[in-house]
């Protein structure tokens, strides 16, 4: 009885131990510090990382911006990047048995304050893959890029979409109110139904991306209302409903949407009256009240048939 005690004591305390070391063998990424050494499977001599490979980082109030370059990572959804233990998207496919970049945004919404980790978790234990050059960094998108009238915005955004994979959710911009109605163009990439991508403006939805071919890019149009606008800087933002499927927009572009014109060649004036006098027109205006004629007005009573 005694001698069982004490054995699973011992083996009570050798589990407490590998707990904590394995606990301590997380590295770090400091914010601003190129981590170059290699993590994985079969890569750069490296085996410790069959099934995934772990970090550590200080939460930040803003988004950051991860940075790391993949090897052999043979499809889009081949290793997952976690962050406390929630999914931010999948390492860029690389070329076979070789290396390339990815770039994925931390949301300061999935930080918290402290210590939080990163993992990167091999889908099929025993792939061959691997990751080194891991940077963090403030991320561009905490501030959101400026959409100027009749320029095109050409770069990219999006899940999955040219290598970028910093807009899992959404992806937002400003742009100044204007005195009349805009048009927003812009081209869509893998929008599989009309209302997978809602578009915003000051968190006032005005319509969706259109859909597009699979896997192929579209074009969009959507007009901006004059009365979702504010004065002075106003947001759009472009919100995928449902975040980690492939999505992406480019050549972004607010113009002045044009006056409507009406075709007034079959019509003919009948009545006209621009009030531009101090009193109404007597020729054109009558009433059947007991004080006129001295005071015209239209007879809004229809006191004469």
């Amino acid at each position: 009885m005694s001698i069982n005690w004490l054995l699973s004591a011992t083996v009570l305390i050798l589990v407490s131990t590998s707990t904590a070391s394995l606990a301590q063998s997380q590295p770090s990424i400091p914010i601003g510090d190129l981590i170059t050494e290699s993590f994985g499977f079969q890569f750069n001599g490296v085996t410790a990382n069959r099934e995934s490979a772990n970090f550590t980082f200080s939460g930040s109030s803003n988004d950051l911006l991860l940075n790391v370059t993949g090897f052999d990572i043979d499809s889009s959804t081949e290793v997952r990047v976690l962050v406390n233990d929630v999914s931010i998207g999948f390492l860029t496919t690389t070329p076979n048995n070789e290396t390339g970049p990815s770039s994925i945004t931390i949301p300061s919404s999935r930080q918290v304050t402290g210590t939080n980790s990163i993992e990167f978790r091999q889908r099929v234990p025993n792939w061959f893959w691997g990751i080194t050059n891991l940077l963090l960094s403030v991320s561009a998108s905490s501030t959101p890029e400026q959409l100027t009238l009749d320029n095109v915005n050409e770069s990219s955004y999006g899940n999955r979409f040219n290598g970028v994979t910093a807009n899992e959710e959404s992806a937002l911009f400003t742009f100044s109110g204007s005195s009349s109605d805009l048009i927003l163009s812009v081209t869509g990439y893998d929008i599989d139904s009309g209302n997978e991508v809602n578009i915003l403006v000051n968190g006032v939805s005005v319509g969706f991306l259109a859909r597009t071919p699979n896997n192929a890019t579209g074009p969009s149009s959507i007009q901006i209302p004059l009365n979702t606008q504010v004065a002075g800087t106003n947001s759009i933002e472009f919100r995928q409903r449902v975040p980690g499927w492939t999505w992406g927009i480019a050549d972004l572009i607010l113009s002045e949407a044009p006056a409507p014109q009406f075709d007034l060649s079959n019509y003919q004036l009948s009545f006209e009256d621009n009030f531009n006098g101090s009193s109404l027109d007597p020729t054109k205006w009558d009433t059947g009240l007991l004080w006129g004629p001295y005071f015209p007005y239209a007879d809004y009573l229809y006191m004469r048939s």
